[in-house]
This record gives structure tokens, C-alpha cells and sequence, in this order.
């Protein structure tokens, strides 16, 4: 019954999210001071009331991912700006434009109502564009109109000026004339068509930042744009006025602080009337996901009971991940460490054996040498030659290359240990009759994962359009033998060490298992340990911030990077303070109790079983308390932050 109920609620939570999601989609937040309450409209029309604090001004406007103009005026009439975000959240406050070929970007925007945007095809939107006047400006490779090349444009009539794809981003643009006669739209198709593109004026916020704009469709910033026209090119024949006068052609600004913050949140772009997203809704996607997932389980829930009596249930030990690991691994090339197929018991690979592995390892040395080594160049020489998104990936890379170099090292110069370690361990599973248990059963999940998570990194410089395949090689084959050393059998805490008490050579058999365990995981442990942290952070961040501009290959990776990092977080934890309470009740144990002197000095010599992070501390019982709490104040501080 508690089960069902569980169930209940899940698919309560889950309907109500898109429920949610779908009635939040074409509504906008205001809220008129940092400590106050968001107020909610709905994006149907103009909103002329907007509430004003004190001073006359707005502190934010969540957007929630809507297109929407911006007016200067009241009653959503006169000149506006055509605002279209990028997928991560930002901030809008500067409106940029030049004179005199200095750029003014401190003046602050007004804002007198807020009203959806047209259609693309809207005359609306170019009202006053001078086509018979050449419009020029200036794309720049950096932000701020610093780094990097540069391209200059000069464009009339249905003129398209396509880019050379060498350059990948173009991060700041100038744009020369007045905002009520010049009118620019940037595409991401090279031919100017398609539905792909956004609007920009003289005087628009963040056009030194172009990373703050996104296309129509939602899903990328505007960096990857491949041409330039007049707005409207893309749009079928219309009578267009070639100079038409609008009352005002300078956007109000203000000295004082009009906090003007737009943040972009999660979800589609405009009303029915209006522009919207091309392609399904997000809660379409969701729904659909969902219906899958749901018919897939249904179905493998009717199959197990319809036949679970004639399936042969394949045991998920401890021992038998790391047997069918071992077949894997040696099947691709051959490891530092082989394993007797009959006793099952491992040995050191012979030196002439072992030209496929070093090679391996000498490669991950020298590319992980290579990226940090260009890591280092852009941070010492400031310059800003690869995306944010390139950062993120690199980070990554880097992390993985430290914890494989870290179990490289290891390897070779613990060799007899970990062999003397994992023959014992194997022992000691097979006498006490193992069965399937959670670590078990990650570390036969996390059998594929070298395979399936290299061909989904092969695939990232394809989809992803601003790196170069030669610059993000990702570590898709040195694997070695480090899942194999991180698979050491800490289940066999679970058994109540009190079990032993007629036998203290066992107890004493563990205490030498963990004494080599510590030596082995010396250097591995407090590496992993800090990759995981920086590799949980950076996939978090890529979900939460990137989740529209990366590839679904990148975002299945972190899920299942985040998920197994999450479990065995949560498994490993556990089984370690578990070691150490089990030894201090054995002992404990034993202390009370009345026996032989020679028994004492028995007892003496017992110490109690810790795992030991390297040099620096033990895992205790509250070590996992204190990541999590950790974990949730980095959390509160980033929140706080962006909000």
C-alpha cells in the first residue's frame, strides 16, 4: 500500500510540473523592489499598469523566456525594443549605441509598458527603417568589442552578407545610425532565411554582449549567427515605407538607478497571436517523454511478473561486476591487471603484453598536458579564443585526465598491492556466500558506461557549432585498469564483524585488507573526491544554465555523470562509516567480556578499520551529512546570487 501511494504522488508531482509549466509559459513577472513579491500578468496584451515604487522605477521583469517589446511610453505605443533572450538567465539594464565612434553603453533603459511582440513579418517591426539608406556596422569576434577579428557590413535593399564559417562566434556588434531609421536581423542560416533570427537597433541593451540575445527558436544564443540583413528580408513582398516619422527617435535614459533586470527562465516564446517558438513546446516534449518512459515501464512490469518464474535470474554481486568488467576491458586491449579465468585471482600482465596500455597512458599524458597547458595560455595572456561552453568542456576533461593519471600512477607502482587486495577480497566474498547488493549493482551498471559515454563525447564537436573536433578530443579509450581499482569489495562491511569473534584471524585478515586499501587509494581517493565536486558542479551548471544550447548527447552524459555520482555518494558513504562502526562494536564488544591474558594481547593488537581520504582525515559518519550541507549552502549562495 505505501508503495502505491509513493507511486501516487510521484505521478501527482509530475503532472502537476507540466500543468504548472504550461500555465506559467506566456506569463511575466514584475517585481519593483530586490526584497519584494514578484506580481504575475499574463502576456495577452499591453500591460500599461505597471506598479512603480517610490522613485518611479522597476526593479525586475522575468521574462519567462516570452518575446516581448519593451515600450517607452505609455499605453504600448511609440518606439520599443524588440526583446528575444538567450536560453541562460541574464541581466538587461545598458542600452548601447554610438556617436562619433565612441561607444555609450551607461545609459539605462526605460520602461513605461510592456506588451508580447508582433509577428516577424510585421511591418511594426521596422517601422521608420530607411532601406534606401545603406545601414553599416561592425561584428566583432569578443565581447565588448575587444578581442578577436572583426567584420564590417554595409547592407541595402534585400542585400544578405553571409560570414566566413572560420570565425565560429560573434560575440558584440556595432551598429551605426539612429534607432528609429537603422534596423538589423541577424540569422543563423547563412541564405538570411528561415525562421532562425532576432532584431537589433542602435540604441538596444547588451549589444556588446551578444550571448544575452537568443534566435527565435529558444535553444541558442545569439554568438552563432551566419548573416545579416534590413529586417523583414526574410518576409514575404510587403509595402514598406522607405521613411516614415515616429515621434521620438532617441530613447529616453535616466542618471538615476532604473533597475531594469530582465531574467530569462524556462519556457516557450509568445502567445497564439504573437511570434512563437518554432518546433513542439517544451511541455510537448515532456508529456511525450514521459508517455515513453511510462508505456516502457508498464510494459517491463507486466513482463517480469508474466515471466519472472522462467527467467534465470542473473546474479549482480560485487564479484560478478568485476568478473564481467574484467572480460570487457580485456576483450578491447590488454590491462595492467589479468585475471585467472579459473581461480579467478589476480596477476601483473607481462611487460610485452603491454605496448596497447602504455601507449594509452602516454597519450592521456601528454593530451591532458596539451589542454592545460592552452588553459593556462588563455589565462595568463587574456585572451578569449574559445566559448564559455568550450571552458566548461575543457574543465571536464581536465578533471577526468587528473583522476586517470591519478589511477595510472597507482597501477604501476601499487601493482602487488591492489593484485594482493582483490585476490583477497574475492576470497572473502566467495566464503560468505555474497548476494546482490547495491554496490553491486552499480558497479554492473557501470559496466557500458566506458563505451556508451565514449561514443556520446565523440559526438559533442559534431553538434556542438563552436568547437573544433582537432580541440575537444575527448578521453574515449584510456580507461585502464581504474574502475577495476575503484571496485575494491568495502560490501564486505556489511558483515557484522561481531561474526568474527571466535576467530580474530579473520578480523586481523581485514585490518591487513584495509591497511593496503588506504595505501592504494592514497592518491585516488581525495582526487576523485574533488573531481566529483568539480564535475558535479560544472554538468549542474551546463543542465541548469545551457540546458537549450547543448546537445542531447552532452546532457545525457551529465544526467547520468550526476545520477551515478549522486548513488555512489550515497552507497559509498555508508559502507565506509559502516567499516569503522563495526570494528569499534567488535572491539568494544570484546573488551567487556572475560578472557585469557593471551586473548588480551590478542584484542590489543586489533585496531580499529577506517578508510582514510589520503593524508587529510577519515569518513566518519557525519562525513556525509557534511557534504550534502556543503553541497546545499553552495547551492543557496549561487541561488541568491542569480535571483
Amino acid at each position: 500500500m505505501c508503495t502505491k501511494f509513493l507511486h501516487l504522488n510521484a505521478f501527482t508531482v509530475i503532472f502537476l510540473c507540466i500543468g504548472v509549466g504550461y500555465s506559467m509559459a506566456q506569463r511575466i513577472s514584475i517585481r519593483v523592489k530586490k526584497t519584494s513579491k514578484p506580481q504575475i500578468y499574463t502576456l495577452a496584451g499591453c500591460i500599461f499598469d505597471l506598479p512603480k515604487s517610490e522613485s518611479g522605477h522597476v526593479y525586475k521583469i522575468g521574462t519567462n523566456r516570452n518575446c516581448v517589446n519593451i515600450y517607452l511610453q505609455e499605453n504600448c505605443t511609440g518606439e520599443f525594443i524588440r526583446y528575444q533572450e538567450a536560453p541562460p538567465s541574464m541581466v538587461i539594464r545598458f542600452a548601447s549605441k554610438w556617436e562619433d565612434d565612441i561607444s555609450l553603453d551607461d545609459e539605462m533603459v526605460a520602461v513605461s509598458s510592456i506588451g508580447p511582440c508582433f509577428d516577424k513579418c510585421d511591418p511594426r517591426n521596422w517601422v521608420g527603417m530607411r532601406r534606401d539608406v545603406p545601414a553599416k556596422g561592425t561584428l566583432f569576434n569578443g565581447a565588448a568589442y575587444t578581442t578577436g577579428p572583426k567584420r564590417n557590413f554595409e547592407l541595402s535593399g534585400k542585400e544578405c552578407k553571409t560570414f566566413t564559417p572560420n570565425i565560429l562566434t560573434w560575440e558584440s556588434i556595432r551598429i551605426s545610425g539612429t534607432s528609429a531609421s537603422t534596423c538589423v536581423e541577424l540569422h543563423e542560416s547563412p541564405t538570411c532565411s528561415g525562421g532562425n533570427s532576432f532584431q537589433l537597433r542602435p540604441g538596444y541593451p547588451y549589444l556588446s554582449d551578444l550571448n544575452k540575445w537568443g534566435f527565435s527558436g529558444g535553444r541558442k544564443t545569439a554568438i552563432f549567427l551566419k548573416s545579416v540583413s534590413l529586417c523583414g528580408n526574410g518576409c514575404p513582398e510587403l509595402e514598406l515605407a522607405t521613411e516614415t516619422r515616429v515621434p521620438n527617435t532617441k530613447p529616453p535614459t535616466t542618471t538615476g538607478a532604473t533597475n531594469l533586470t530582465m531574467t530569462a527562465t524556462n519556457t516557450k516564446e509568445a502567445s497564439s497571436n504573437f511570434e512563437h517558438a518554432e518546433g513542439s513546446p517544451v511541455w510537448v516534449d515532456m508529456l511525450t517523454v514521459f508517455v515513453v518512459l511510462f508505456a516502457f515501464g508498464l510494459g517491463g512490469v507486466y513482463f517480469i511478473r508474466r515471466y519472472r518464474k522462467k527467467l534465470n535470474r542473473p546474479a549482480f554481486g560485487i564479484l560478478e561486476g568485476m568478473q564481467r568488467f574484467t572480460m570487457l576491458t580485456e576483450y578491447l586491449y590488454p590491462p595492467y591487471i589479468t585475471w585467472d579465468r579459473v581461480k579467478w585471482k589476480p596477476k601483473r600482465t607481462p611487460a610485452v603484453k603491454l605496448g596497447p596500455w602504455w601507449a594509452l597512458s602516454i597519450l592521456t599524458i601528454f593530451t591532458t598536458s596539451h589542454f592545460l597547458l592552452v588553459g593556462l595560455h588563455e589565462l595568463t595572456t587574456y585572451q578569449k579564443e574559445i566559448s564559455f561552453r568550450q571552458v566548461l568542456l575543457l574543465v571536464i576533461y581536465l578533471c577526468l585526465s587528473a583522476l586517470s593519471i591519478t589511477c595510472i600512477v597507482t597501477c604501476v607502482h601499487e601493482v602487488d598491492e591492489i593484485c594482493f587486495m582483490l585476490g583477497n577480497i574475492g576470497t572473502i566474498i566467495h566464503d560468505e556466500k555474497d548476494t546482490t547488493r547495491g554496490l553491486g549493482l552499480i558497479l554492473n551498471f557501470m559496466i557500458p558506461a566506458p563505451l556508451t559515454i565514449a561514443f556520446l563525447a565523440a559526438t559533442i564537436p559534431i553538434l556542438l557549432d563552436d568547437i573544433d573536433p582537432t580541440l575537444a578530443q575527448q578521453q574515449t579509450s584510456a580507461w585502464h585498469d581504474k574502475t577495476s581499482n575503484l571496485t575494491l569489495d568495502l560490501e564486505t562491511t556489511h558483515r557484522n564483524i561481531a561474526k568474527f569473534r571466535k576467530c580474530f584471524r579473520k578480523y586481523q585478515e581485514l585490518q591487513i585488507l584495509n591497511v593496503v586499501l588506504n595505501q592504494v587509494l592514497y592518491l585516488i581517493l581525495p582526487v576523485a573526491l574533488q573531481v566529483g565536486i568539480c564535475v558535479y558542479s560544472v554538468f549542474g551548471y551546463l543542465l541548469i544554465k545551457w540546458i537549450w544550447s547543448v546537445p542531447l548527447p552532452l546532457s545525457f552524459i551529465a544526467v547520468t555523470v550526476m545520477l551515478v555520482t549522486t548513488v555512489s555518494t550515497h552507497v559509498l558513504f555508508p559502507v565506509s562509516t559502516n567499516l569503522t562502526l563495526g570494528s569499534e562494536k567488535f572491539l568494544n564488544f570484546w573488551k567487556l567480556q572475560q578472557m585469557s591474558a593471551y586473548r588480551r594481547k590478542l584484542l590489543k593488537s586489533c585496531r580499529s578499520l577506517k578508510i582514510r581520504v589520503g593524508p587529510f582525515y577519515s569518513i566518519e559518519k557525519e562525513s556525509r551529512a557534511r557534504q550534502r550541507q556543503n553541497i546545499a549552502d553552495d547551492a543557496k549562495q549561487e541561488c541568491d546570487r542569480c535571483f
